[in-house]
C-alpha cells in the first residue's frame, strides 16, 4: 500500500523464534461473531501460544491466569472452542486446529408464508 503509514518507525517483521498467528478467516467467514469475548481471548492466546502443529500447553489455571478469567469461564470457552472444532484438548494439552471450511454452521430460520 502507498498510504503513509501512522508509524513508519514501527512496521512489524517475523523475527525471532516462535510466531504466533490466528487465521485471517476466523474474521472473514464470522468465527468470532459466533463466540463470546472471553472465548475470543481463550482462542486469541491459545493460538499465540501455539507451535507449528498448533500445540500447546497452556492449561485451564494458566489460561485463567493470563486472561484475568475463573476456571468456570476458561472451561466454558473451551467447551464452546471444542464445540466449534476450532480447538481439540487432551488432559492439559490443547491444539488450535485448521478452521472448518465454509464458516460456522447458522441456525436455520424457519420460513413461513411460502417463500
Amino acid at each position: 500500500m502507498d498510504e503513509a503509514l501512522p508509524r513508519p518507525d514501527r512496521i512489524r517483521t517475523l523475527e525471532g523464534g516462535r510466531v504466533g498467528w490466528i487465521a485471517s478467516e476466523a474474521l472473514r467467514d464470522g468465527w468470532l461473531r459466533v463466540v463470546s469475548h472471553r472465548t475470543t481471548a481463550v482462542y486469541a492466546l491459545l493460538c499465540l501460544a501455539a507451535d507449528a502443529r498448533g500445540v500447546s500447553r497452556y492449561g485451564t489455571a494458566a489460561l485463567g491466569l493470563e486472561l484475568g478469567l475463573e476456571d468456570g469461564e476458561v472451561r466454558l470457552a473451551l467447551a464452546r472452542l471444542e464445540q466449534l472444532q476450532l480447538v481439540a484438548s487432551r488432559a492439559e494439552l490443547r491444539q488450535v486446529l485448521r478452521l472448518p471450511d465454509g464458516g460456522p454452521q447458522r441456525p436455520r430460520v424457519p420460513s413461513f408464508g411460502g417463500k
